[in-house]
């Protein structure tokens, strides 16, 4: 059942991305600046939102406010993902075309799809058929992985120390982020979460091109 669940959640996973990446070439061709910043939520509302209608179906524990293990979590999770990609330099993979806070904003817009859309998929299909939600947590960060890892073999990245960093601190940061969303359901806090860490990274990014502005 969890390997079946993990396969539909991949190719759903991948179909959104193709979707994703047409829509957001086709609004920043446009010169649709704030739509593209945006191009996370827009495709990803109709899905989101036929998801959302089930998720009552999910366990209550979902609803529970923050405390201060999801706190100590989610820090945890950004300490060791931001020292794997430190380790790595594994930091400068940006769009091209998208600036800061422009960036934060957008990368941070992806935790939308990532837990409203196919973390909560996940775990309803596996409480569907009478198997703990709870794994959804982990079958979502491998689908997440293999499609990054997907991604990077479309995109022809030769770097393979990369590639692996990408992999392993995705992850981590899935598994770690995506218990705080399960416990809490808390999406405005997660997406805050993912801005904070992107920061980080472009700002490491801009410290090894010598800049040191914040």
């Amino acid at each position: 059942m969890y390997f079946l669940t993990g396969l539909i959640g991949f190719m759903f996973a991948m179909a959104w991305y193709m979707c994703h990446i047409r829509i957001r070439a086709f609004l920043a061709e446009k010169n649709l600046k704030i739509l593209t910043i945006l191009s996370p939520v827009i495709s990803s509302f109709i899905p989101i939102a036929i998801i959302m209608f089930y998720m009552f179906n999910l366990d209550a524990r979902m609803l529970r406010p923050i405390g201060w293990s999801e706190w100590a979590t989610t820090f945890s999770t950004l300490c060791i993902t931001v020292f794997i990609k430190w380790k790595s330099r594994d930091y400068d993979y940006f769009f091209s075309d998208t600036k800061m806070p422009d960036l934060v904003v957008e990368y941070a817009l992806l935790e939308l799809p990532d837990r409203m859309m196919l973390q909560t998929f996940v775990m309803l299909v596996i409480y569907t058929y009478g198997g703990n939600p709870y794994w959804g947590i982990y079958i979502n960060a491998l689908i997440l992985a293999i499609v990054r890892l997907t991604d990077d073999i479309l995109r022809k990245r030769k770097k393979k120390y990369r590639i692996i960093s990408n992999i392993i601190s995705g992850l981590i940061f899935s598994i770690g982020i995506g218990y705080v969303y399960y416990c809490t359901g808390a999406i405005l806090y997660i997406v805050c979460a993912r801005g904070a860490y992107i920061y980080i990274l472009a700002k490491m990014n801009d410290w090894k091109d010598g800049h040191h502005t914040f």
